[in-house]
């Protein structure tokens, strides 16, 4: 299912930022959905709370958008590599130091500029303007974190959500270590860096 997702993505051809695209895969009772803003999963409403037995963890990447900014040096096409990617990576690690540190106000200013920057992309009117960059970043976004819950899936953990930089996982507490041991993995291969959340209780519409 996947690889014919990525055959599809390789095969198309968009020439706007906005709706360009809709692509649905269902795999392993989870409907993955794909847009030009990112991915997310068609959720049914309720109350979900874990058994005695069970964990609910939120595996969100860090620095999502901005991170994947520098891993694909998705810098726009008009300005130089060398120079806007160290400046911009230097504010993406000043940011997440300061988000452990529990700094807030260096944490939320430096993502208005982290993420300003990426919605620049996008916007005609910026000096930054470059969607090819944008879509870049969202598309490959979209299927790094495909990766993750096919391995997860596989692997026999319930997916209860996605949306656009991270997933929701019902996990067996005797099949933690398993857990992040994939998520470790998933790092590694992608040079991401995933935050954990323990969740109690989820309700939604």
């Amino acid at each position: 299912e996947f690889n014919n997702l990525l055959s599809t993505f390789k095969g198309k051809m968009i020439a706007n930022t906005k709706g360009a695209f809709k692509e649905k895969v269902l795999y392993n009772e989870t409907l993955h959905v794909y847009g030009t803003g990112g991915i997310h999963s068609k959720d049914k409403p309720g109350v979900i709370v874990p058994e005695d037995d069970e964990v609910l963890i939120d595996a969100d990447v860090s620095s999502y958008y901005p991170s994947a900014l520098v891993l694909l040096e998705a810098c726009p096409k008009h300005l130089d590599k060398d120079i806007f990617i160290p400046i911009y990576n230097n504010i993406v690690e000043k940011r997440i130091k300061a988000k452990k540190e529990g700094n807030d106000f260096i944490k939320n200013s430096f993502k208005l500029v982290l993420n300003g920057t990426y919605g620049n992309l996008i916007s005609e009117y910026s000096w930054l303007y470059d969607p090819l960059q944008a879509m870049k970043i969202t598309v490959n976004n979209q299927l790094f974190l495909t990766m993750l819950s096919e391995k997860l899936s596989d692997n026999g953990f319930k997916i209860e959500s996605i949306n656009t930089d991270g997933i929701t996982v019902r996990i067996k507490k005797i099949n933690l270590d398993k857990f992040y041991r994939i998520c470790h993995n998933w790092e590694r291969y992608t040079g991401f860096e995933l935050e954990y959340a323990e969740y109690l209780k989820v309700v939604r519409r």
